[in-house]
């Protein structure tokens, strides 16, 4: 009358319709154990990583600030069409178009600037989540939740692995 969870095949042409999920979590466990990266390897991985990281940020900041210096600039240039309306230089018209320009390019610059925000990571902090997850494979697993197992298995494995009667 107890429930026991079960991974299943809906194809009816396969002899084996079940397996119990700690069986085959057990033996995705074993599997995995043996895919550990060599320190070696992760370091270098890592230092592959922080590199690209730190010269796309490089980028990043480069465009950033190009578009905060857009935003600047218009919002100087509004400020300069004001003080010449003031003086009597722009009829009410001309100055009401010129606005309307200046404030269109000005939203369009922030709405640009404000998708180019990115949140700074904490490289170390990924650095430390990836030695985790690829040091010790086996152990991520064991601690992941269902969607994150699948996650897992999706981003190390490039079809899913399938158990038959010989094993995974």
């Amino acid at each position: 009358s107890k429930k026991y969870p079960t991974y299943w095949c809906p194809n009816p042409d396969h002899k084996i319709k079940s397996i119990n999920t700690t069986k085959l979590d057990e033996m995705v466990t074993k599997f995995l154990s043996k895919l550990k990266l060599k320190p070696k390897a992760f370091n270098l991985f890592c230092e592959i990583v922080i590199r690209v990281y730190q010269s796309e940020l490089s980028e990043y900041d480069t465009a950033l600030e190009k578009s905060e210096k857009k935003i600047k600039e218009i919002k100087d240039l509004r400020l300069e069409v004001a003080f010449k309306h003031a003086k009597g230089t722009f009829s009410d018209e001309l100055f009401a178009e010129m606005n309307k320009v200046i404030e269109t390019d000005l939203t369009v610059a922030s709405v640009v600037n404000s998708e180019q925000k990115i949140e700074k990571i904490e490289i170390e902090t990924l650095m430390e989540f990836a030695k985790s997850l690829f040091l010790d494979p086996a152990k991520a697993y064991d601690a992941a939740n269902a969607m994150q197992k699948k996650l897992l298995i999706g981003s190390i494995l490039a079809e899913p692995p399938v158990y038959s009667e010989e094993g995974l």
